[in-house]
């Protein structure tokens, strides 16, 4: 951040009292697929840009480096897909008529048509992001926002289909008003290959516990439902949106180092000449 003189600490502190002013936001949109709610480009343009407005604070958003890339894949039902990820270099200068300040920024967008429209998700997702950030708006139902209930007592034909693990080369997980990727908030170890592939597969905890009992890492049904369910308490007990990927990841590897015993206990011992 580039910055000059007692001036720049007046418009940090008129910025200072935007933030204040415009406070956490209602999320006012739902990505039905993903299964989450989430604060529009439309409302954070809106709420911030008057408040920005008001304090006399302009922000000029300047591209200085662009990049989009054609991705070819392969989706979990086996079909040949592309899509086009955009990745985009902002300077973006903060100023009320007296002083100014200059941040880069990055934004990120993708399309599965067009890469036109991945540039243009990308220059709304960037500049909403940074304002967010920069004025620090968060989301105002905090409480309820990640409530999640445990998918056994429901009814089994009632069960909700657990999302999708994220997979390399793959549709990634999306802002439905932005089409924009985004990382988990806690990292998470990566899989490798074959263990995207299967993750991919498994739709719901029961898929997942066949593939057990099918590779022989569980002996039957009822052994692959409680290893999943131990598994699942290490994590918290209740399968939800944010442990999904790490629970199926784990009892993956739990289930994989019971075959790779297998194997090697069937291997013939050698014997010294």
């Amino acid at each position: 951040m580039d910055a000059k003189g007692d001036d720049v600490n007046t418009l940090i502190a008129k910025i200072a009292k935007v933030s204040a002013k415009v406070g956490s936001l209602k999320t006012d949109k739902r990505n039905a697929q993903q299964n989450y709610d989430y604060i529009s480009a439309d409302k954070i343009l809106e709420k911030a840009g008057d408040a920005l407005a008001e304090a006399g604070i302009v922000i000029t958003p300047s591209i200085v480096a662009e990049k989009t890339e054609e991705v070819s894949y392969t989706d979990s039902y086996n079909k040949a897909k592309t899509r086009y990820d955009c990745v985009l270099d902002f300077m973006l200068k903060i100023e009320d008529g007296e002083s100014e300040m200059s941040v880069e920024w990055r934004g990120r967008g993708s399309d599965y048509a067009v890469p036109d429209k991945a540039f243009y998700k990308a220059i709304t997702s960037g500049h909403k992001y940074f304002i967010m950030k920069l004025l620090n708006i968060g989301v105002g139902n905090e409480d309820g926002e990640h409530e999640n209930h445990d998918e056994d007592a429901k009814p089994k034909a009632q069960q909700p289909r657990p999302p999708s693990v994220p997979k390399r080369q793959a549709e990634p997980p999306v802002d439905a008003d932005t089409d924009t990727m985004f990382m988990p908030d806690e990292p998470v170890a990566l899989p490798n290959d074959k263990e995207l592939e299967l993750m991919g597969k498994w739709r719901t905890r029961r898929q997942a516990q066949e593939w057990a009992v099918a590779s022989g890492a569980c002996a039957n049904e009822h052994e692959a439902r409680n290893s999943f369910e131990n598994e699942l308490n290490n994590h918290g007990g209740v399968l939800t949106k944010e442990n999904t990927y790490k629970v199926l990841l784990a009892v993956l590897r739990k289930w994989e180092k019971k075959i790779a015993a297998q194997e090697q206990a069937m291997q013939p011992e050698l014997v010294p000449a």
